[in-house]
């Protein structure tokens, strides 16, 4: 992992928090659920707020809550924010969505050709499952796999968590896959399109169950709906936050133990490029 200083990261947190709180307020005032998931919901049991290495802070909403959002965001939040994905930069690499701070900059390798990128808070869609494990499985791997086309023929360098020859040589052959999946007709737009299909195949229906199909391993934010709603207020740093109504429950599937530190070399963040503060530099 490379490491921010210290000072840097504190501030980037600090800024962050100010985004979390100003979403948090939107979300209240217009009736719009969601929770805290991943690295956000692990730092809010286990640490009260941030890991301490963490710079970004996740969050999710089902499809229906995520379409109200959207739509509300744009207009009502668009003096100091703005929308990114892929529906309002083609060239955008992932499959969530980021509520961007203006007059920011937060730029990774992977986002070369993204046109703007302001410090984030990130966005997860949870889209309907069926109750049906066989047709649930067919669904997650359909949607999961072009999902991965679709970032694989975006972008021939992405950003690898591994080091020396075993990062080499994964880097390799996925810039050969880039260039070869283009060469063959499976360009990002139709990736994009297809793993969009796929994940909304149950969006009209009732269910059970709902999941973020697009993590670096199959299954992984597979969850019940009664697990996360109606959701919970919790402490978060100095800050109110929605949580998942049984959040144990919801990161003991997810990420087994936990409570325990993972090790050293296993602490991954999101250092960028490019960071910029703007004029939030001396909140």
């Amino acid at each position: 992992m490379e490491y921010y200083e210290n000072d840097t990261l504190k501030k980037l947190q600090r800024i962050e928090l100010m985004i979390f709180k100003d979403f948090d307020d939107f979300c209240l005032a217009n009736e719009i659920s969601y929770a805290i998931i991943g690295g956000t919901a692990i730092g809010a049991v286990r640490h009260g707020g941030f890991i301490p290495w963490d710079d970004d802070i996740d969050v999710m909403m089902d499809i229906n809550n995520y379409k109200k959002f959207i739509i509300l965001a744009k207009e009502k939040m668009c003096d100091k924010y703005y929308i990114l994905n892929r529906e309002t930069d083609p060239h955008v690499p992932v499959m969530n969505t980021h509520l961007c701070l203006k007059e920011t900059e937060f730029r990774t390798s992977d986002q070369y050709n993204v046109k703007k990128t302001g410090i984030f808070l990130d966005i997860f869609c949870f889209d309907n499952l069926p109750d049906d494990e066989d047709k649930m499985r067919w669904q997650w791997k359909k949607a999961w796999t072009w999902g991965k086309l679709m970032t694989l023929a975006e972008i021939k360098n992405p950003v690898i968590m591994c080091h020396g020859l075993k990062k080499k040589i994964i880097a390799s052959a996925l810039k050969i896959s880039h260039y070869f999946l283009n060469i063959i007709g499976l360009t990002p737009d139709r990736c994009y399109k297809k793993a969009l299909h796929y994940r909304s195949l149950y969006n009209d229906k009732e269910t059970n169950r709902i999941g973020y199909f697009f993590d670096t391993s199959l299954f992984m934010e597979l969850c019940e709906r009664r697990d996360i709603f109606p959701t919970k207020r919790m402490k978060y740093e100095n800050i109110m936050v929605n949580a998942p109504n049984n959040i144990d429950k919801y990161l003991s599937d997810a990420y087994g133990d936990f409570m325990t530190l993972p090790p050293e070399e296993k602490r991954h963040n999101h250092k960028p490029d490019v960071l910029d503060f703007g004029k939030y530099i001396d909140l």
